[in-house]
């Protein structure tokens, strides 16, 4: 059974996969296009009654909210595509620096300390 309490990270996986996340990004901004596009091209379809009337503008404000909401995720999903990758390549050459100082650890008897 693992240990609930140790954290482990694959810096590798990081630094190979992470950027799918700016890919992500980019797939939400163009489906948030697409739905701009439809909603566009049916108008007002709401019609000029009195219901129509109390219904657009609460539904025009609405998708506005809701557009700038969706970039701004965007945003924030394309930040973390771009900081995974920088953060395990870190991870990556930490692991490395620190195997590489560990090896040079000998014992007062001069063997190499085995970890």
């Amino acid at each position: 059974m693992a240990d609930p309490y140790r954290l482990s990270v694959d810096g590798t996986a990081l630094n190979r996969d992470g950027g799918a996340l700016a890919d992500e990004s980019d797939d939400l901004v163009g489906d948030l296009a697409n739905l701009a596009r439809t909603l566009t091209d049916l108008g007002e379809a709401w019609g000029d009654d009195e219901l129509g009337a109390s219904f657009g503008p609460a539904y025009l404000g609405f998708v506005e909210h809701v557009v700038s909401a969706v970039v701004t995720y965007g945003d924030q999903i394309a930040g973390t595509g771009v900081a995974l990758p920088a953060g395990g390549a870190t991870i990556v050459d930490e692991d490395r620096s620190q195997g590489d100082r560990a090896a040079s650890i000998v014992r007062p008897t001069g063997e190499p300390a085995q970890f």
